[in-house]
C-alpha cells in the first residue's frame, strides 16, 4: 500500500529553513541535504508504521511517530492512507510540546 504525503505548512517552513542555512555554509550539501530528505519521505510512503514513536508521543493527543534523518527528526502521524508530516526539527532543538503538536493543521 502507498501512503500519501501531506506536509503540515509547518513543515515546508522547516524543511525551506533548514535548506536556506545549509546553503549559506555550502550550497552542494543544501541540494544533497533535500534530495536525501525526499527520499525519506518516499520511504515514509511506502512504510509509515515500521518506525517507532517520538518522543513528543508520550504526552500528545496524537500518535506521533518519527523517523530520523541524520541531524533532523521528521516528526509525523498516520491516519489512514495519509502520513501527515507535522515537523522537520534539527534534533538539537527542544521536543514540542503537546500543545505545538495540537496546533499543527
Amino acid at each position: 500500500m502507498e501512503y500519501r504525503i501531506e506536509l503540515s505548512s509547518r513543515a515546508e517552513r522547516d524543511i525551506e529553513e533548514s535548506f536556506a542555512y545549509i546553503h549559506s555554509d555550502a550550497p552542494l550539501n543544501a541540494v544533497n541535504w533535500r534530495r536525501g530528505l525526499e527520499a525519506k519521505l518516499g520511504l515514509l510512503a511506502r512504510m509509515p508504521t515500521i518506525f517507532g514513536a517520538a518522543p513528543e508521543n508520550r504526552d500528545s493527543s496524537r500518535d506521533v511517530k518519527q523517523l530520523i534523518y541524520g541531524r533532523y527528526r521528521i516528526l509525523y502521524t498516520v491516519e489512514a492512507d495519509v502520513v501527515f508530516v507535522l515537523s522537520i526539527r534539527h534534533g538539537a532543538r527542544q521536543f514540542m510540546k503537546p500543545d505545538e503538536i495540537d496546533e499543527i493543521e
